[in-house]
Protein backbone atom coordinates (compact mmCIF):
# COMPACT_ATOMS: atom_id res chain seq x y z
CA UNK A 1 0.00 0.00 0.00
CA UNK A 2 1.62 3.29 -1.34
CA UNK A 3 1.72 5.94 2.09
CA UNK A 4 -0.90 8.33 2.66
CA UNK A 5 -0.07 12.41 1.80
CA UNK A 6 1.12 14.55 4.11
CA UNK A 7 -0.91 16.36 6.16
CA UNK A 8 0.42 19.79 4.25
CA UNK A 9 0.13 18.59 1.13
CA UNK A 10 -3.60 18.14 1.92
CA UNK A 11 -3.77 20.79 3.17
CA UNK A 12 -2.29 22.60 0.04
CA UNK A 13 -4.78 21.08 -2.35
CA UNK A 14 -7.38 21.97 -0.34
CA UNK A 15 -6.57 26.13 -0.57
CA UNK A 16 -5.68 24.93 -4.45
CA UNK A 17 -9.42 23.74 -4.75
CA UNK A 18 -11.16 26.79 -2.50
CA UNK A 19 -8.83 29.40 -5.05
CA UNK A 20 -10.10 27.76 -7.74
CA UNK A 21 -13.96 27.22 -6.92
CA UNK A 22 -14.19 30.75 -6.11
CA UNK A 23 -12.79 32.07 -9.63
CA UNK A 24 -14.68 29.67 -11.35
CA UNK A 25 -18.13 30.69 -9.66
CA UNK A 26 -17.33 34.04 -11.64
CA UNK A 27 -16.46 32.41 -14.85
CA UNK A 28 -17.79 29.20 -15.16
CA UNK A 29 -15.00 27.93 -18.16
CA UNK A 30 -14.07 23.89 -16.81
CA UNK A 31 -14.12 21.95 -14.00
CA UNK A 32 -11.53 21.32 -11.80
CA UNK A 33 -10.88 17.19 -9.88
CA UNK A 34 -8.58 16.24 -7.44
CA UNK A 35 -7.34 13.16 -6.43
CA UNK A 36 -8.59 10.08 -6.81
CA UNK A 37 -9.53 10.26 -10.14
CA UNK A 38 -7.93 8.39 -12.97
CA UNK A 39 -6.70 10.31 -15.92
CA UNK A 40 -6.34 7.39 -18.75
CA UNK A 41 -4.07 9.60 -21.36
CA UNK A 42 -4.36 6.14 -23.42
CA UNK A 43 -4.50 2.19 -22.80
CA UNK A 44 -1.51 1.96 -21.16
CA UNK A 45 -0.81 5.22 -19.49
CA UNK A 46 -2.91 5.71 -16.36
CA UNK A 47 -2.12 8.48 -13.74
CA UNK A 48 -3.81 10.34 -10.83
CA UNK A 49 -3.15 13.36 -10.54
CA UNK A 50 -3.31 15.96 -7.20
CA UNK A 51 -5.38 18.20 -8.92
CA UNK A 52 -6.54 19.16 -12.22
CA UNK A 53 -8.77 21.36 -14.97
CA UNK A 54 -10.51 20.50 -17.90
CA UNK A 55 -12.13 23.42 -20.47
CA UNK A 56 -16.00 23.10 -21.01
CA UNK A 57 -14.21 22.57 -24.45
CA UNK A 58 -12.99 19.52 -23.51
CA UNK A 59 -15.76 18.12 -21.04
CA UNK A 60 -16.31 15.65 -23.54
CA UNK A 61 -13.30 13.55 -22.04
CA UNK A 62 -15.27 13.22 -18.31
CA UNK A 63 -16.56 9.94 -18.41
CA UNK A 64 -18.76 8.38 -15.09
CA UNK A 65 -15.69 6.48 -13.51
CA UNK A 66 -13.01 8.79 -14.85
CA UNK A 67 -11.62 11.08 -17.58
CA UNK A 68 -10.31 9.47 -20.82
CA UNK A 69 -8.41 12.01 -22.82
CA UNK A 70 -5.53 14.91 -21.54
CA UNK A 71 -6.71 17.44 -19.17
CA UNK A 72 -5.95 21.22 -20.41
CA UNK A 73 -3.92 21.75 -16.70
CA UNK A 74 -2.44 19.72 -14.39
CA UNK A 75 -1.28 20.34 -10.82
CA UNK A 76 0.71 18.10 -8.60
CA UNK A 77 2.07 18.44 -5.17
CA UNK A 78 5.41 16.89 -4.19
CA UNK A 79 5.25 14.59 -1.60
CA UNK A 80 6.74 10.84 -1.27
CA UNK A 81 8.49 10.34 -4.54
CA UNK A 82 9.32 13.45 -5.92
CA UNK A 83 10.99 12.17 -8.91
CA UNK A 84 7.61 10.67 -10.00
CA UNK A 85 6.27 13.97 -10.35
CA UNK A 86 9.53 16.13 -11.57
CA UNK A 87 10.70 13.22 -14.33
CA UNK A 88 8.25 10.22 -14.71
CA UNK A 89 4.95 12.16 -15.07
CA UNK A 90 6.11 15.91 -16.63
CA UNK A 91 7.38 13.84 -19.41
CA UNK A 92 4.27 11.95 -19.65
CA UNK A 93 2.29 15.24 -19.37
CA UNK A 94 4.30 16.66 -22.44
CA UNK A 95 3.77 13.88 -24.62
CA UNK A 96 0.38 14.09 -24.14
CA UNK A 97 0.02 17.69 -24.49
CA UNK A 98 -1.34 18.98 -20.86
CA UNK A 99 -1.01 22.43 -22.23
CA UNK A 100 0.09 23.53 -18.52
CA UNK A 101 1.72 21.50 -15.61
CA UNK A 102 2.76 22.92 -11.86
CA UNK A 103 5.03 21.60 -9.31
CA UNK A 104 4.38 22.58 -5.91
CA UNK A 105 7.49 21.65 -3.77
CA UNK A 106 6.31 22.61 0.44
CA UNK A 107 9.58 22.17 1.20
CA UNK A 108 11.27 24.62 -0.97
CA UNK A 109 8.70 26.67 -1.02
CA UNK A 110 8.12 26.99 -4.62
CA UNK A 111 5.87 26.88 -7.68
CA UNK A 112 7.51 25.84 -10.42
CA UNK A 113 5.20 26.63 -14.17
CA UNK A 114 5.57 24.33 -17.26
CA UNK A 115 3.76 25.99 -20.62
CA UNK A 116 3.92 23.98 -22.99
CA UNK A 117 4.80 25.42 -26.50
CA UNK A 118 2.47 25.29 -29.22
CA UNK A 119 5.45 25.43 -32.23
CA UNK A 120 7.34 22.77 -30.36
CA UNK A 121 4.93 20.46 -28.43
CA UNK A 122 8.09 20.77 -25.42
CA UNK A 123 7.55 21.98 -22.21
CA UNK A 124 10.22 24.91 -22.26
CA UNK A 125 12.29 25.62 -19.11
CA UNK A 126 9.84 26.06 -16.14
CA UNK A 127 9.56 29.16 -14.10
CA UNK A 128 9.74 29.38 -10.74
CA UNK A 129 7.90 31.13 -8.30
CA UNK A 130 8.66 31.90 -4.38
CA UNK A 131 6.69 32.96 -1.41
CA UNK A 132 7.37 36.92 -2.54
CA UNK A 133 5.34 36.07 -5.99
CA UNK A 134 1.85 35.73 -7.90
CA UNK A 135 2.03 32.46 -9.64
CA UNK A 136 -1.12 32.86 -12.67
CA UNK A 137 -2.11 30.47 -15.33
CA UNK A 138 -2.33 30.41 -18.98
CA UNK A 139 -5.05 27.82 -19.52
CA UNK A 140 -7.19 29.68 -16.70
CA UNK A 141 -7.03 33.14 -18.03
CA UNK A 142 -7.02 35.88 -15.16
CA UNK A 143 -6.02 32.97 -12.12
CA UNK A 144 -3.43 34.42 -10.24
CA UNK A 145 -2.74 33.20 -6.72
CA UNK A 146 0.04 33.93 -3.88
CA UNK A 147 2.31 31.69 -3.83
CA UNK A 148 2.53 32.53 -0.17
CA UNK A 149 -1.13 32.30 0.58
CA UNK A 150 -1.04 28.79 -0.72
CA UNK A 151 2.05 27.29 0.95
CA UNK A 152 1.29 29.11 4.50
CA UNK A 153 -0.47 26.44 6.51
CA UNK A 154 -0.23 27.50 9.86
Amino acid sequence: MAPSPTVKHQLILMKLHIAFDDFLKKQSIGKIFIAPVDVLLSESDVVVPDFFFILNEHDSIIQEKNVKGTPDFIIEVLSTNEDQDKLFKKALYEQFKVKEYWIIDAKKNTVEVFVLSEVSGKYGKGKSHSMQDRVSSTVVQGFSLAVQDLLTTQ
